[in-house]
């Protein structure tokens, strides 16, 4: 078998590979164009020349996405580099499992890829640089973690104060807000309730799901689904349950009523919505 011996002077080739990654593109303080010019920085501080770099992006994803599911970090292992620069370790990954994913693909032998941040948090050319490393993703997944749950916990008090979190009203709702900072919340909508309450009246009189929706800017499948829900009586579903109070019993008011549900009778009319149906 023919060995070939490199002279002492062989340096192989250098292929350096950016790493970007954005998981909100209103994020101002991450934008793209940040994260590379101070890797690029560190990447010239290093004795590199950062022009001949090659950057792949992940834009709009999170930082705990599987490393194979990012279309950017993908491409960037199938370069095969022999370094990485990224802005800060959490934009590798926020997830220990995946960080160390990368730690696996960076050390096979065949390979033996350093991984480095231009915040100089990270540089795996060491045993320490590693271990550190795996350290701060730690610290990276529990932040991410708590994160989560302050948001999940938040989320849970605006459901039980009937505050309209986020997204479009039900029908016949809209959202409402005394300024554009304020808490939101649910109200009836006053041009869409007097033809709700009408195809209901026109219902109980005889009519059916197609003629009494026929005036409604919705079909009649969703016709029959606002009858039957609980939206006309202005509480909400969330994961299949009714959002109700701390006693466990009392739906949350998220809007007005509108119907009732049991007895499928219209609450007593408005002078107002009188006058608009002409009754």
């Amino acid at each position: 078998m023919q060995t070939t011996v490199l002279p002492a002077t062989f340096q192989p080739e250098v292929r350096i590979a950016i790493s970007l990654r954005l998981s909100r593109s209103d994020d101002a303080s991450t934008a793209l164009d940040v994260q590379l010019r101070a890797c690029k920085d560190s990447i010239r501080a290093a004795g590199h020349d950062p022009e001949r770099a090659e950057v792949f992006i992940d834009d709009g994803v999170s930082g705990a996405t599987p490393l194979s599911d990012r279309d950017g970090m993908s491409s960037l292992m199938a370069y095969r580099p022999t370094h990485v620069w990224a802005w800060k370790l959490d934009r590798y990954s926020r997830s220990v499992r995946e960080f160390l994913n990368l730690v696996a693909w960076a050390e096979t032998p065949d390979r033996r890829v350093i991984l480095a941040t231009a915040d100089g948090s990270l540089n795996t050319a060491t045993p320490g640089g590693r271990l550190i490393a795996l350290i701060l993703v730690a610290l990276a997944e529990w932040e991410r973690q708590m994160m989560t749950e302050r948001i999940l916990a938040a989320h849970q008090e605006r459901r039980e104060q009937g505050r309209w979190i986020s997204g479009f009203a039900p029908f016949p709702f809209k959202v409402v807000r005394e300024h554009p900072k304020a808490p939101a919340y649910l109200d009836a909508d006053s041009d869409m309730v007097p033809l709700v309450l009408k195809a209901v009246g026109e219902l109980l009189a005889g009519g059916n799901l197609a003629n009494t929706s026929r005036d409604l800017p919705i079909g009649r499948t969703q016709w029959r689904t606002l009858l039957r829900g609980v939206v006309l009586r202005g509480w909400r579903m969330f994961k299949g349950e009714l959002v109700v109070q701390e006693d466990g019993v009392t739906p949350v008011q998220f809007g007005p009523e509108i119907l009732k549900e049991r007895s499928k009778r219209i609450r007593p009319l408005t002078a107002t919505e009188r006058k608009m149906l002409g009754a």
